[in-house]
């Protein structure tokens, strides 16, 4: 009697497994539809907001001061022009800016906490 059991559930399994696989056959190229219409999406999406940032970072690129106010100061010490020029090649001014400007946030952000907390 169990070999009768036996039969029967294992028929059963064969039958579940055909008919997902039947599931997954029918559906596969939906699925592959569906994904390959995200990723155009994604790309569209992604295209724009390179675009965008691009544009961001040539007009924060047009507002380059910190070389021409490394070079001014340089000149003012007397440094050497070509060691202005290493310096203003090497990105140096825009390493110093971004870093004082890192810190200069930071320490906004250290009184905003403080201003809504005690009120």
């Amino acid at each position: 009697m169990d070999w009768l059991i036996n039969f029967f559930k294992g028929f059963w399994k064969l039958i579940k497994k055909f008919f997902w696989w039947l599931i997954d056959s029918v559906f596969a190229p939906f699925r592959w539809a569906l994904d390959g219409f995200f990723t155009v999406i994604s790309a569209i999406f992604y295209l724009m907001f390179d675009g965008l940032l691009t544009a961001v970072a040539a007009v924060f690129k047009s507002f380059d001061l910190s070389s021409l106010l490394f070079t001014s100061v340089g000149s003012a010490l007397d440094l050497p022009a070509a060691a202005i020029w290493i310096i203003t090649e090497l990105g140096l001014p825009q390493c110093i800016s971004m870093v004082v400007i890192a810190i200069g946030i930071r320490m906004l952000l250290n009184i905003l906490p403080a201003a809504v907390t005690r009120i």
